[in-house]
């Protein structure tokens, strides 16, 4: 019977507060040695602060840890020799090497003439080969990239052995390949006795890893049920509180006037690049995988980067180059990553709106803040920006509300093309259903889309048409409704094709 199954932690009757905030109310979770228990919930829900209680990070104001010892559970027991945490943030020193960042903790706590520095060194390259990173050793962490950090930080966690380890959102910053390897280690984990807490928005990792899940809402546990006996659609529905009617819009106006035409827009010179045509109440559709280019794609669009070929917006062709330029003609970029490239942290949420809006906002060249309240009140309604209010830092909310200010502030400008680099990727299932929604209401409002995704789902059921790029060429077009299997066939193929096909009809045409 699964309640004979000893538990190596039990959270008992946790409650926190912030003040008159109540973060987590009675909430009691066991954990078992040899699994992996997946804590899901919206933004705010309490996940993060649940986990820092376990680490012991945050003393609750009721409830106790208890842990497992050789009389059985009991309170007390020093929680950094049992939890090891991965926290969303890295904790890692720049200035210090791999190795030296892995073992940090020891080397501090031995007297200097004690640390064995090529020993350090040796294990740590041990290590570190688990995700083919060995040779990353001697190198400073000021020079790796984010997805590198990530495994560091996972990898240091590791060492430690504890009986559980937590992973707060691990993939958000690794790609495909690497996420792969993770979720390798972490199933490596678990046959060895390890529990391990997963922390995570995307629903396909929970239900692809997970034995059992856990749901909270507004600092509440809501169920804990095993993954054999709930289906996304439910898990869903747990997580928002409510039945969940449509995932995707049914209906849009049929696509109109062109917005944007590029022609030739990656050509290298060995032949023909990307002709592309966003259409007004349109969403087009890319998947982004390792070859497809998009990143290079975007920024052509935008204008960091020149463009060969020929551009037009709005039937005006295009001969500035640079963002601004690209701006004022109307295009608009909503990053994947709306902390590092969509919002300036340390502003407003209204400030932050009104920076491409300043001129729009302005009379006689002064700002009229009385405008501005008004504008950016409305858009945050709207939008469903959820803050304190709208001079409440940017840096301090959750990823999908950092979205929703990225898309309030190109809202706001009257953008009329919109390109998103898969702005889904990183927010809970609540936030991902909102930006749906302003997909959709953009859209019938008559702006272009063109959206760069990673989940196939999503491009699926957001999209009018699907554009599949490879090696700087269309090679497949899917128009609505999309057949998965066809289109997945052609994302597999262009992955692992090394020459570009030409481009052919999909399955299904437009009606």
């Amino acid at each position: 019977m699964a309640d004979a199954v000893p538990e190596v932690v039990r959270l008992d009757k946790i409650s926190v507060r912030f003040g008159s905030f109540t973060a987590l109310d009675q909430v009691s979770l066991s954990v078992r040695p040899g699994e992996v228990h997946a804590l899901v919930g919206e933004n705010g829900a309490g996940k993060s602060t649940l986990m820092k209680v376990l680490a012991g990070m945050i003393k609750p104001a009721e409830g106790q840890v208890l842990v497992q010892g050789p009389e059985g559970l009991r309170a007390g027991a020093d929680l950094r020799d049992t939890v090891a945490m991965v926290h969303q943030h890295f904790q890692l020193v720049d200035s210090l090497t791999v190795a030296e960042n892995l073992f940090l903790v020891e080397a501090k706590r031995a007297r200097p003439w004690l640390v064995k520095r090529q020993a350090i060194r040796a294990r740590a390259t041990q290590l570190l080969k688990r995700f083919g990173l060995g040779a990353l050793a001697d190198v400073k962490v000021a020079a790796l990239s984010t997805a590198e950090r990530q495994l560091v930080e996972i990898t240091k966690a590791t060492s430690r052995e504890a009986p559980v380890l937590v992973l707060d959102e691990p993939t958000a910053s690794l790609g495909e390949l690497e996420a792969d390897q993770l979720f390798a280690l972490v199933r490596r984990l678990k046959d060895a006795g390890t529990a391990v807490i997963l922390i995570a928005h995307s629903l396909e990792e929970v239900l692809s890893v997970a034995d059992r899940i856990s749901v909270l809402r507004g600092g509440r546990l809501i169920a804990t049920v095993e993954r054999e006996r709930v289906d996304r659609g439910q898990l869903v529905e747990l997580i928002i509180g409510r039945v969940l009617s449509e995932t995707y819009p049914k209906e849009r106006p049929a696509a109109a006037a062109i917005r944007l035409r590029a022609d030739d827009l990656l050509a290298d010179g060995k032949g023909p690049g990307v002709a592309l045509e966003l259409r007004a109440h349109g969403v087009t559709g890319v998947p982004t995988y390792v070859g497809a280019d998009t990143d290079n794609l975007l920024d052509r669009l935008i204008g960091v980067c020149p463009a060969p070929g020929k551009l037009t917006v709005n039937g005006i062709v295009q001969h500035g180059a640079g963002v601004r330029c690209r701006v004022a003609a109307g295009i608009a970029l909503v990053p994947g990553d709306a902390l590092k490239e969509g919002v300036v942290p340390q502003l407003s949420i209204s400030d932050n709106i009104l920076l491409p809006n300043a001129r729009r906002l302005s009379r006689f060249g002064i700002i009229d803040r009385r405008a501005v309240r008004r504008v950016v009140d409305e858009v945050v309604a709207q939008l469903g920006i959820r803050a304190s209010s709208p001079q409440a830092l940017a840096g301090e909310l959750s990823g999908g509300n950092r979205q929703k200010v990225v898309l309030a502030k190109w809202l706001v400008s009257g953008a009329t093309v919109l390109l998103m680099n898969d702005p889904t990727k990183a927010v809970d299932v609540g936030a991902r259903l909102d930006i749906y929604r302003l997909i959709d209401r953009a859209a019938a409002d008559g702006a272009a889309i063109l959206l760069v995704s990673s989940d196939v789902d999503e491009l699926i059921g957001m999209c009018d048409v699907v554009q599949v790029l490879h090696q700087s060429q269309v090679v497949a077009q899917h128009h609505r409704p999309i057949d998965k299997e066809a289109l997945l066939g052609d994302v597999v193929g262009s992955r692992s094709s090394r020459a570009a096909r030409p481009a052919h009809a999909a399955s299904s045409t437009p009606g």
